[in-house]
């Protein structure tokens, strides 16, 4: 007889039991989901983008993160809210701005490299000296010899670094032997200064590309540009101790004034640095980036540049969205090796087309 026997009761007892831990399970569940509910609505999100970078500098985040994470994600408000903290000098990177300190940077000031005197030509009164006084330590060495390629010469660089992904085109060059050129948009997180480093170690060339990669935001005028070149600048030098002296626009849009463009390029050429272009486009950026599209596009238009003479300057990606280029990279290298191309960094002693 089941019932009344000593199993019923021990069935009756175990079912008492986990039915209580149910219970008592979802209760917990019930009130953990309402006191979550309770404390968002006690902590409303922030009504301006400066209330926002207050919270998130309150919470340990720098300013370089929080204004990295802005560009990338809004760049129409990054661009309303460095338009409202627009630099006045060279030693503060944002005019007082009540949500960021005055140390942005908390390591040392970069100092002007040597011969900076030789370097700067003109006055503050010369057209020549015009911007001479905005960050007067923005300064490269350009190479006393330049030296040209052949068209059998590629030059391998990567823009939008640096990423996880860089890693793995770092290993990839490493396994062949040959260095690249790393146009970034500087180091905004911890880890983004150890790729760095990583990749000064590595004895490639590191160039400034763009903090905010904002054309419309960078290309008003020079004084933009060279506040957005500089934050790049000095994240590279702090962060890796590599003093950059190569660069490369970013995207420069139609409604970009030339003049603006012309003096950009002046102004840079006249503190030293080097421009980098790139004429082999690889199309790791395009809708139908697959593997095989991405190693037909960079062997396409390298063999018609070595058609028109030219030593080609490959234009990869390595963000954390550049997976694609992570993919191909390796099986272009062993293409183009088979068919006698040489590779090499491009520097300032490079006198390219």
């Amino acid at each position: 007889m089941y019932f009344g026997s000593v199993k019923f009761f021990k069935h009756l007892i175990l079912t008492v039991v986990f039915g209580w831990i149910g219970v008592a399970t979802v209760l917990a569940v019930f009130f953990a989901v309402k006191c979550h509910m309770l404390s968002k609505e006690a902590a409303p999100s922030p009504a301006t983008l400066e209330e926002y970078v207050s919270r998130m500098n309150s919470e340990g985040y720098s300013n370089g993160e929080i204004l990295g994470y802005i560009s990338s994600t809004d760049s129409e408000a990054f661009g309303e809210y460095m338009s409202a903290n627009a630099p006045v000098s060279p030693e503060a990177p944002y005019e007082e701005a009540t949500t960021l300190p005055p140390d942005t940077f908390e390591t040392a000031p970069v100092e002007a490299p040597t011969g900076t005197e030789a370097v700067t030509k003109g006055g503050p009164d010369t057209a020549e000296g015009e911007y001479s006084s905005l960050y007067p330590e923005l300064y490269a060495e350009k190479a006393e010899n330049t030296v040209a390629p052949d068209s059998k010469t590629v030059f391998l660089t990567f823009d939008d670094g640096p990423s996880a992904n860089t890693y793995d085109v770092l290993y990839i060059l490493q396994k062949h032997g040959i260095k690249g050129t790393f146009f970034m948009s500087a180091g905004k997180t911890e880890q983004s200064r150890e790729i760095m480093t990583t990749v000064a170690q590595g004895g490639h060339v590191i160039g400034v590309h763009s903090f905010s990669h904002n054309p419309e935001l960078i290309y008003r005028s020079v004084e933009d540009f060279l506040t957005d070149f500089y934050e790049t600048y000095k994240l590279i030098y702090e962060g890796c101790g590599a003093r950059p002296s190569v660069y490369r626009l970013p995207p420069v849009p139609e409604s970009a004034d030339p003049a603006v463009i012309a003096d950009i390029r002046a102004e840079l050429d006249r503190r030293g640095f080097t421009e980098i272009p790139c004429n082999s486009e690889t199309g790791d950026r395009a809708a139908e980036k697959s593997w095989q599209y991405v190693y037909d596009t960079t062997v396409d238009n390298i063999h018609n540049n070595d058609a028109a003479g030219k030593a080609s300057i490959v234009h990869f990606h390595d963000s954390a969205d550049d997976y694609t280029t992570v993919l191909t990279l390796d099986d272009v290298i062993y293409g183009l090796k088979a068919e006698g191309y040489t590779f090499a960094a491009a520097d300032s002693s490079v006198k390219l087309p």
